[in-house]
């Protein structure tokens, strides 16, 4: 259901002609969360004023995390912008070490909204803060269940992710 909403905000986003309020066409950022892969990077393209079709990638304590997806940013006049956003990838990883040894890294929709708070020295910068849903697989929490009924110590996971990072508009 998610991967047809991201692929109808890529149309739309590709589809539309409107005129640019701003003069960005994209921004490259830094940060901690699912869509940063983890500790890494994304790159945003803007098509329009309001859409941004984005791909990132870093670590995620287990090995390489991806994610790829779109944002719709609502209108604003002020220094903070609100978004919504919608993307496929990595969403959950399990490390366990001790006795037994595994990173195990799974994949999914994740959905959510956030807030892009513009810099007053430089307007070439900002924050992303964001508050995310992931929709893990069925399997992510079977792996738990099983590291629980043998003896390991797995704390559940929260049923959402927060994400911050700095970004540099070009």
């Amino acid at each position: 259901m998610i991967k047809h909403i991201v692929l109808i905000l890529m149309i739309l986003a590709f589809g539309l002609n409107v005129k640019a309020q701003d003069a960005s066409k994209g921004n490259f950022g830094f940060g901690i969360g699912l869509d940063y892969g983890g500790f890494g990077t994304r790159f945003t393209y803007l098509p329009t004023p309001t859409i941004g079709l984005f791909g990132a990638f870093g670590y995620n304590l287990a090995s390489l995390g991806y994610n790829f997806g779109a944002q719709f940013k609502l209108p604003s006049k002020t220094r903070a912008t609100g978004y919504f956003t919608g993307m496929y990838g990595y969403n959950g990883v399990l490390v366990v070490s001790g006795s037994i040894n595994s990173k195990t890294t799974y994949y999914g929709p994740t959905i959510g909204g956030g807030i892009e708070l513009n810099s007053r020295k430089n307007e070439k910068n900002f924050w992303s803060f964001e508050l995310l849903i992931p929709f893990r697989d069925a399997q992510f929490q079977k792996d738990i269940d099983a590291l629980k009924s043998i003896g390991a110590s797995v704390s559940s996971p929260l049923p959402i992710a927060i994400s911050v990072g700095y970004h540099i508009k070009f």
